[in-house]
């Protein structure tokens, strides 16, 4: 009943939110290819009128040529991979290591390896960390710099078998001979390449080895803290834990100019004391040429190597992705002005105030929490800030200047390299540049065109990206049953995040801070164990989901259902709901259900499936037998031999 047909319907592996994405991709992409609105005619009656109608027309302007410069396919392939070599030429000219090649780093090189670490944030090449500037957890009204391992461009496997080692060795060699500076033989270019990837393996073995709070955590510190793995630091005592990776220097540069960072947020504080060690004693030549292989690796989308993928660069959707990530403001006011109406956002809105109230009402059913906790509970999903579709501040979407003004000192050209590297460096300034400043409370993380929801703990906020409130997940038109079976699971899911195993540590006010007593934190934890178990009994081919890893994703899905379920319930009584023409058969209670279930549907095959058991979300599969299995109302409207729910919390 559920998914039927999908995998004949779908030509290559994706699933159900993919499917909208794409949709969404063309719809962007129908945008870019078209003339100017006013004459086009598509633009919505919701955008509010410019004072300077002009305006609307440079933003269109700007996208236009970012993606006419991205489709020119011929003059990429003329310049070839000039650009990847320039890059990492300008990389050894910041940071050279000719002449001292062999020597690890020393305190004289510091200043120039960060200056070296900022051009490739420019570039959006990851090195030895993920940094980010966002709001401070414990003080969600001010930004503070947060720091974590980065991630790895290949599986564990890779790293703990000599043979793939080896491999990803012979790989960097041929990727690196061509760009280093140095004239590398065959012999040294592989002698470099396998150097390279025994320091990635180091690293990977460095950030397992460094999970958990540091040695000298002080005693009073804040369980909630340690918890979600929140470990401040000054600039100093970040110099002292980690002396050859500079992080106050790095967060001193990436910031506006006079910044001086007062507070450093580190989230595996071993893992940079160890990585520390490790640069230590690493030749300067391989720590250079690690770098130069992660600016390979990120820029080979936009130059055309030897061994491009002609069904990549020929992608009739790569452009309006590109445009989409770096212009996503810009773009966005055109996605929303065409494809978001005020019906939606003002149906999605109203879904979502709710959602919140049947959470509340729920809480107030639980026996397992104290009176006392329960009170912040319903206190804390009362205080949600809650941001449906798209921003109206910083910049306003529906508003031209707005989003005219936000994009100042952009400087775009008929080059497509030179346009990455401008819009990588505008982009960096915009994400650091927060530094120093309150938190703008109604900013947007990501574009609005992408599938997603997300829900933040610092500040308790949800956003609902207008590119998710898309057919089939959600429509205005379409019966209340099918859009809160479906978006309502999802408003509910990132809801219910606010009450997970993380989530549960940031209080009414969005600060990290513990807020339950230890008797309610006992009971949760003892139902928390049952969605582990559960999980982790499930298999995906020959291999158990890891219940421990999904927990959080796991108590969100079934939250969210029993959530969205009761405020439909609510929203709904003694209404009678339009039937779907084939589906009379079933009742409004199991299309809900219908609906919940068509959201996750997939085509993936076992190996993709089985890849992805690394990541935090559970298979789709498992996510809809799982969370219907924890749904009581399930069980009875397919009335199920056993009604109790499997696992049960919020």
């Amino acid at each position: 009943m559920v998914c039927y047909g999908w995998k004949e319907r779908q030509a290559e592996e994706k699933n159900t939110l993919a499917v909208v994405k794409e949709h969404n991709l063309r719809i962007l992409r129908n945008v870019l290819e078209s003339p100017y609105p006013e004459a086009s005619g598509y633009v919505a009656i919701q955008a509010r009128d410019s004072t300077s109608p002009s305006a609307d027309e440079a933003n269109f302007a700007l996208l236009q040529k970012t993606y006419l410069a991205c489709k020119d396919i011929k003059a990429i392939a003329a310049v070839g991979t000039k650009p990847l070599k320039a890059a990492v030429a300008e990389l050894d000219r910041i940071w050279p290591a000719a002449g001292d090649a062999a020597a690890p780093l020393r305190e004289s090189d510091y200043d120039n390896f960060v200056r070296a670490l900022v051009f490739l944030e420019d570039l959006g090449v990851p090195s030895f960390y993920e940094g980010l500037a966002d709001a401070d957890d414990a003080q969600p009204d001010a930004n503070v710099a947060f720091f974590r391992g980065p991630k790895f461009s290949q599986p564990d496997s890779v790293y703990s078998d000599p043979a793939a080692l080896g491999a990803y060795s012979k790989t960097l060699a041929g990727s690196l001979r061509g760009v280093l500076p140095l004239n590398l033989s065959d012999a040294e270019a592989l002698a470099v390449g396998t150097a390279v990837a025994r320091l990635e393996a180091d690293l990977r073995g460095a950030l397992a080895a460094g999970e958990g709070p540091p040695p000298d955590l002080p005693p009073n510190t804040d369980a909630a803290w340690v918890a979600a793995s929140y470990f401040p630091y000054t600039p100093a005592a970040v110099a002292s834990l980690s002396p050859v990776l500079r992080l106050d220097k790095l967060v001193a540069a990436l910031g506006p100019a006079g910044y001086k960072p007062e507070k450093i947020v580190l989230q595996v504080p071993n893992y940079f004391r160890n990585v520390s060690v490790i640069l230590a004693k690493t030749p300067k030549l391989v720590v250079q040429a690690y770098l130069a292989s992660k600016t390979v690796a990120r820029l080979s989308d936009v130059v055309v190597t030897p061994d491009a993928d002609e069904r990549i660069l020929l992608d009739p959707l790569r452009c309006a992705a590109y445009v989409d990530e770096y212009l996503k403001f810009s773009l966005g006011r055109f996605f929303v002005t065409s494809s978001f109406g005020n019906r939606s956002r003002d149906y999605g809105d109203q879904m979502m105030h709710e959602v919140r109230e049947a959470f509340v009402a729920r809480v107030g059913g639980l026996d397992w929490m104290t009176d006392g906790v329960k009170k912040q509970v319903v206190q804390k999903a009362k205080n949600v800030r809650q941001m449906i579709g798209y921003p109206t501040s910083s910049p306003d979407l529906l508003d031209a200047a707005s989003v005219a003004e936000y994009h100042r000192g952009l400087k775009i050209t008929d080059d497509f390299f030179a346009n990455t590297a401008e819009l990588g460096r505008w982009n960096r300034q915009k994400r650091w540049g927060v530094l120093g400043r309150p938190v703008d409370a109604g900013a947007f993380a990501m574009s609005v065109a992408e599938t997603n929801a997300y829900y933040r703990g610092a500040g308790n906020t949800i956003t609902v990206l207008a590119g998710i409130m898309q057919f089939p997940v959600f429509s205005p038109d379409l019966p209340a049953y099918a859009n809160f079976g479906s978006l309502g699971t999802i408003l509910g899911h990132e809801l219910s995040h606010g009450f997970d195993n993380t989530g549960r540590h940031y209080n009414p006010d969005g600060k990290l801070a513990t807020y339950w007593d230890e008797a309610t934190a006992a009971a949760f934890e003892e139902k928390s164990r049952c969605f582990v178990e559960q999980y982790g009994a499930m298999k995906v081919g020959d291999r158990n989901v890891d219940g421990e890893l999904t927990l959080g994703e796991n108590l969100a899905d079934a939250g969210g259902l029993n959530t969205a379920y009761a405020a439909w319930k609510a929203r709904t009584k003694g209404v009678p709901e339009q039937k779907l023409p084939g589906l009379e058969h079933l009742t409004p209670e199991q299309l809900f259900f219908v609906f919940f279930a068509n959201t996750w549907c997939n085509n993936f095959s076992p190996a993709a499936v089985a890849a992805g058991l690394t990541d935090e979300h559970a298979p789709d599969s498992a996510r809809i037998l799982g969370t219907a299995a924890n749904s009581a109302a399930f069980r009875e409207a397919f009335n199920c031999p056993v009604k109790k729910p499997t696992c049960e919390v919020w």
